[in-house]
């Protein structure tokens, strides 16, 4: 007759263990879009007025860059297009529609041009009120519909010099010298379309063997495809059902991540 703890201590050793891990998880930006894994483009509407080339195109480059930090680590990823103003003969939702046959991509921004209030200039620095209008379509959306954006604001610049003299000359160096607070504004326009970020907990399960630790240590760095790659092989080597299940959900985790 076996002794009880004996059959106790084998019956520890053929059950498995488990161990949680907190990963952070992407989730949708707080549009409700989610964007991940799809090709992007940007348009903006230009009326060719010179003088604001540098905000217009400083807007759109600023929210392009965050959505490549975003989206592809950072590599250069959405392309820029640019229509003439007077150009949406038609209703916004077959504008966007339009633009993604046009484009090929899988989502499009639309940038109206940006209204302008006036210029004020008070202690060395030049203020200027304006109002934006962003419009997304993600032709992937069941929703099929145009989520448009809306914002006021106001960009104020430091310029060296005399700001007392002609109103004209300031107004002239102002537009010139916008590009790069023109870039903070379209990163930070971003903050609707970016991903969120949310914690979730996940459960995994191992045995005490040096196989199977060392898969666990594997997922336990992120390293996913090696742990997938050694939790299969576990799967494939054993004709134990409970220790077959336990690899093989494994391998749904990390495949899931």
């Amino acid at each position: 007759m076996i002794p009880l703890f004996a059959m106790t201590i084998a019956l520890a050793a053929c059950s498995p263990e488990t161990f949680t891990m907190n990963v952070e998880m992407r989730n949708p930006s707080r549009s409700g879009l989610d964007l991940f894994h799809k090709t992007m483009s940007i348009v903006y509407i230009d009326d060719d007025q010179v003088k604001d080339t540098a905000f217009v195109l400083g807007t759109v480059e600023g929210f392009a860059k965050k959505m490549e930090e975003d989206y592809f680590g950072g590599q250069s990823a959405i392309k820029i297009y640019k229509i003439p103003a007077g150009s949406d003969s038609v209703g916004r939702h077959q504008k966007m529609v339009d633009l993604i046959m046009d484009t090929g991509d899988d989502v499009v921004f639309l940038f109206d041009k940006p209204q302008y209030g006036n210029l004020a200039i008070a202690n060395n620095s030049v203020t200027l009120p304006f109002k934006m209008k962003v419009s997304a379509y993600d032709s992937q959306n069941i929703s099929d519909k145009v989520f448009a954006f809306n914002g006021s604001s106001s960009v104020s610049l430091p310029l060296s010099g005399n700001l007392s003299g002609d109103p004209a000359s300031i107004e002239e160096k102002f537009w010139k010298e916008i590009g790069w607070k023109a870039e903070q504004i379209g990163s930070k326009a971003t903050a609707n379309f970016v991903s969120t970020w949310k914690m979730e907990q996940f459960t995994l399960y191992y045995y005490e063997d040096s196989k199977w630790e060392k898969a666990s240590q594997a997922a336990y760095e992120h390293r996913w495809n090696d742990a997938i790659q050694m939790w299969m092989a576990l799967s494939q080597s054993t004709n134990d059902y409970l220790k077959k299940a336990c690899a093989e959900y494994d391998i749904a985790v990390g495949c899931f991540m």
